[in-house]
């Protein structure tokens, strides 16, 4: 411990101060907050280029060999040196082995808490120290995560068994090799995050958090509370606010109202009763919405591909999506999709490979269930080597028009036509239906709920049997009945 000084004992100069100085167990206010339990080494210095008079923009701490608690984590660092004191400037090392679960009253984040785990910080920090941010900042090292359990908060999901690497780049934030589980589902994830730094305190909501997820069986029951409305949590106004608290505060609004997407690759999935395999998707989530791009997969021995979104709201959400399906199992899709919310057709009706172009929009439950009758839209569809078994409005035309032949399995051709869906209501455009029964060429509204109004061209040829041995359409009606099938729902 020891002083020199030195220079001219005049008025108005300031003369060249170094100090070298020893503590132990001490206490140190810093912008950052109280540190308890201080011990380190260190000189100051109030004249670091000699090219400029001694003073306190010319001045700078060195502290070496230090330990101190923080909020009751232990840290410790090789050595920090705060330059220029009226704007001061940190170059420092910092490490700490601590338990998770002490960041939550730290950080007093409303978006993230920690019910377990460890973890293992080492860095260096360059950037401003004072209480204002007026020099960029610069972070660079690791955060270590093990055995950690994490709750995100706004969507209620709880990630456990999760260990990884968060690494501090300059300005940017990049995750290696982070493991989680989310109920039964394994996932493997790699992410980055530019410009935190450089964004975090100044626009939040502009960063975008970029991740690629794979797993070998990705259960969506799992996340069904992102069909939830997301869950507010309030913020405890802290006794003294500091900066690792501004910085959560930063962090919650990048989480609340930032980008997030996430490349997800999977080798199974499964949601309610619905299964596929070789999954790959772009997804992304921003503020109360869930954009779903280039969706492919294989599901009941065909392909689908799909784009929509999803909408939080108030216990109910809309939903739009536009897919393509290419050879795909009837019962296996309607089964699947619960007979996209109609019972007009469903999958014990048919047989067949369907392939499809889908546009529809609905509500669905926070829940994600349906609500009955509010989809809304078109199909356009193709079926081969379809089967039509116990179609109602079939049996009642043969109990009317062809009381010898047998409607409960009709075998037909390739059935393609458009169907507007509103609801209940399934509006057929002119379709001709060459089966091993009838042949009938067929319009109108089918409705099991407000109502049937259907337009029935049977050809003449139907009184011979031999015309129905070919299934292949023809377009040509011919001679013909025309039929009206109408009833009130």
């Amino acid at each position: 411990m020891g002083a020199e000084i030195s220079g001219l004992a005049a008025p108005n100069v300031i003369p060249r101060i170094t100090t070298h100085f020893e503590v132990h167990d001490s206490e140190m206010k810093t912008p950052a907050g109280t540190l308890h339990q201080c011990s380190f080494t260190g000189t100051f210095n109030n004249q670091m280029d000699t090219k400029f008079l001694p003073g306190d923009e010319n001045s700078k701490f060195i502290f070496d060999s230090i330990q101190c608690t923080w909020e009751n984590i232990t840290f410790l660092s090789n050595r920090a040196e705060i330059s220029n004191l009226n704007s001061p400037y940190l170059i420092c090392d910092l490490r700490s082995n601590f338990k998770l679960e002490s960041i939550n009253a730290l950080a007093e984040s409303n978006s993230i808490r920690f019910t377990k785990g460890l973890g293992r910080l080492d860095i260096t920090y360059t950037g401003s120290f004072g209480k204002e941010d007026t020099l960029k900042s610069m972070v660079n090292g690791t955060l270590t995560l093990s055995e950690a359990e994490i709750n995100y908060l706004p969507r209620g999901l709880l990630f456990k068994k999760c260990s990884g690497v968060l690494a501090f780049k300059g300005e940017d934030l990049v995750i290696n090799h982070f493991i989680a589980t989310a109920g039964s589902t394994n996932l493997t994830m790699n992410g980055e995050v530019t410009n935190l730094l450089a964004l975090l305190n100044k626009n939040p909501e502009q960063l975008t958090m970029n991740w690629s997820i794979s797993t070998p069986e990705l259960n969506l029951n799992d996340f069904i509370s992102y069909v939830s409305e997301r869950s507010v949590i309030p913020r405890q106004k802290p006794a003294l606010k500091n900066k690792l608290i501004s910085a959560t505060e930063n962090l919650d609004r990048m989480l609340s109202d930032g980008t997030a997407k996430l490349n997800i690759n999977a080798g199974q999935m499964t949601f309610k009763k619905f299964n596929a395999s070789n999954v790959t998707a772009s997804v992304f989530l921003i503020g109360n919405k869930v954009l779903l791009r280039n969706v492919k997969l294989n599901h009941a021995g065909g392909t689908l591909t799909l784009n929509g979104s999803l909408a939080n709201g108030n216990h109910a959400n809309i939903l739009e999506l536009s897919s393509t399906l290419d050879r795909v199992d009837i019962p296996g899709i309607f089964h699947a999709f619960d007979n996209f919310g109609q019972d007009a057709i469903t999958a014990q009706n048919m047989k067949g490979n369907l392939s499809a172009k889908i546009k529809l929009k609905g509500v669905i439950t926070d829940k994600a269930e349906v609500y009955a009758n509010s989809m809304k839209g078109n199909v356009q569809f193709s079926v081969n080597e379809g089967e039509l078994i116990n179609f109602d409005p079939a049996i009642k035309i043969a109990s009317t028009a062809f009381k010898n032949r047998d409607f409960s399995h009709i075998l037909f051709g390739e059935l393609t036509n458009e169907l507007e869906i509103d609801g209940s209501a399934i509006t057929i455009h002119k379709m001709e239906i060459r089966s091993n029964v009838v042949i009938l060429f067929v319009e109108g509204v089918y409705d099991t709920k407000k109502g049937t109004d259907m337009s029935i061209q049977v050809p003449l040829s139907n009184l011979s049997k031999s015309e129905n041995s070919t299934l292949k359409n023809t377009g040509r009606v011919g001679m013909n009945i025309r039929l009206r099938a109408k009833n009130s729902g």
